[in-house]
């Protein structure tokens, strides 16, 4: 045994992490408990991913129309500004759906930009232009 009255001398480095414990956060539940009792998860139906996949294709190739013919045509676009500045709101979605557009659309403008929204059952597409 030692006795002594001098104080121990510890040899460094020494790692003082390995001699106390952990804390536990707190709220979590014993870090073995998932070992022994794991989590139960719903059983994964993907239908309805697969269905709003299926939608945000169509929305993509109705954006891909509208974008087309807003790049390509400047009477259109030039048209759609106008009746946006004058707040002919009727007028903006006619000239818009006039381009045979399944998707409900939904169309918000201010000085600086438009922002049309398209939306299917599963799906909903956001494009916001600048036009100033």
């Amino acid at each position: 045994m030692y006795f002594s009255n001098q104080p121990r001398q510890v040899q460094f480095p020494f790692d003082y992490t390995a001699h106390r414990p952990l804390p536990k956060p707190v709220g979590y539940p014993d870090y073995l408990e998932f070992a022994v009792n794991p989590p139960v998860f719903p059983p994964v139906n993907p239908d309805m991913l697969h269905q709003s996949a299926n939608d945000s294709n169509q929305l993509m190739k109705d954006a891909s129309i509208l974008l087309d013919q807003l790049s390509t045509s400047k009477s259109f676009g030039r048209q759609l500004m106008d009746h946006a500045q004058r707040s002919e709101n009727a007028q903006v979605s006619r000239l818009i759906k006039s381009l045979g557009l399944t998707s409900e659309i939904k169309v918000s403008y201010n000085p600086d930009n438009i922002r049309i929204q398209l939306r299917s059952k599963g799906a909903e597409m956001v494009i916001s232009l600048r036009w100033r």
